[in-house]
């Protein structure tokens, strides 16, 4: 039987305990004296005898003896009970502990990724982006020259060999047009400079050839858009369209997140910038003073006071790019000086510049031989003959200024051609 508590006599409770009922235990201290007597009839005739008889075990300890024996001893093992029951209890407790510990450092770390989630957001969101630049080719613009290089005289040479062994990934030069095979370029934006002579071959356009640049042996044809009469202006013009391309593609990593990728493409334009310039000075003198009436390369530039991807830039950009070629923008003063420096030497250029700037900058522009106009666009409160606040003017202004520029170019190469 199953007992939860009871109660019994001193010696009782003793053996069952000890003997019996293994699972109990006795708790508190004896409260009450306990004693056994033998209940017998009454005018029982033996009762003087055995009154006589228990007495004499009482002095001789006998009975004290007796109950030791039978009423002492231990059939259970109260102390390996207790052990197991202790153990059992142990190994709850701690179970349950370790179980509040990790329930503890789960919510823990939850709550840490949730609270910084938008961090490991963009974190991801960064990887893919990196991931999917390094899947574009280092360069995505190749230029081509062919059939070039007989053509060229001593300085263009020089620059095109400084170019080629700063951009050799991109920049392919054939000796002639037998050697040269579209299907063998890598699928990559492709512009072509090429002699007129190629040119006359080729029946179409391929897909990937964004532009073609031609050196004309008919000088009549030459346009200074497409086709060019020398193969000193097909190098200049193969430097303003690395720098164009570098440039813009530096623009593109940067947009994209990758701020690495976008600093190294800077700092190779500088680089083949600073080597063109040193190759230049090996030919020309810096205080000889460049004749540009017999150039016939006009530029169109506009200097604006930040760079921003603004209606106005765009329409101008469509409407003049295959006029003026190329159409350079520029946010920072010193970039645009440093290119004015190093590439435009031999170029007629168009300027436009916006009100913000000062007037003593536009003052110095003044000075040089090779800006024939500036515009200044923009709202001002100091209105001027030059300064223009709406677009639709500017487009006139332009269209007028470039009509009759290229008239005057006309009229002076033509009475070149006669005096030759």
């Amino acid at each position: 039987d199953y007992i939860d508590a009871t109660l019994w006599s001193n010696i009782s409770s003793t053996y069952h305990v000890n003997n019996m009922y293994c699972e109990l235990m006795t708790v508190g201290v004896a409260f009450s004296h306990s004693f056994y007597q033998i209940p017998v009839k009454r005018g029982w005739l033996y009762k003087a005898d055995l009154d006589s008889h228990i007495l004499s075990f009482m002095e001789s300890a006998e009975i004290d003896r007796i109950s030791a024996k039978w009423f002492g001893r231990c059939n259970c093992s109260t102390t390996s009970l207790f052990d197991a029951r202790t153990d059992t209890v142990a190994k709850r407790t701690l179970s349950q502990i370790f179980i509040t510990i990790a329930l503890i450092s789960i919510m823990s770390i939850l709550i840490h990724f949730w609270s910084r989630r938008n961090y490991f957001i963009s974190i991801m969101t960064r990887i893919s982006r990196k991931d999917s630049i390094i899947n574009l080719p280092t360069t995505s613009t190749q230029f081509v020259l062919i059939d070039l290089s007989t053509h060229l005289n001593e300085l263009a040479s020089a620059m095109l060999e400084t170019m080629c062994s700063l951009a050799k990934d991109s920049i392919f030069n054939f000796e002639n047009d037998s050697d040269f095979d579209f299907d063998k370029l890598p699928k990559k934006i492709t512009i072509l400079f090429v002699s007129s002579k190629f040119a006359a071959t080729m029946k179409s356009k391929p897909d990937q050839v964004e532009r073609v640049f031609i050196l004309e042996e008919d000088k009549s044809r030459v346009d200074n858009q497409e086709r060019f009469a020398t193969g000193k202006d097909l190098i200049f013009l193969l430097a303003d369209e690395i720098y164009r391309c570098y440039n813009k593609e530096a623009k593109a990593y940067s947009e994209s997140g990758d701020l690495i990728k976008a600093n190294l493409k800077k700092e190779e334009v500088s680089r083949i910038h600073s080597e063109l310039k040193k190759t230049h000075q090996r030919f020309f003198r810096r205080d000889i003073t460049i004749n540009t009436s017999t150039s016939t390369l006009t530029r169109l530039i506009w200097l604006k006071s930040k760079l921003k991807d603004d209606v106005e830039t765009k329409r101008l950009i469509n409407l003049f790019d295959e006029i003026v070629s190329p159409f350079s923008v520029f946010a920072n003063l010193s970039d645009f000086c440093e290119y004015l420096h190093e590439h435009e030497t031999f170029a007629h250029i168009f300027l436009i510049i916006d009100t913000d700037y000062d007037d003593l900058v536009v003052a110095d522009f003044h000075k040089r031989s090779n800006i024939k106009i500036i515009c200044r666009y923009g709202q001002s409160s100091s209105k001027n003959e030059t300064t223009i606040d709406n677009y639709p003017e500017l487009c006139l202004h332009l269209t007028h200024d470039l009509i009759t520029h290229y008239n005057k170019l006309g009229t002076a190469y033509t009475l070149i051609k006669k005096s030759a």
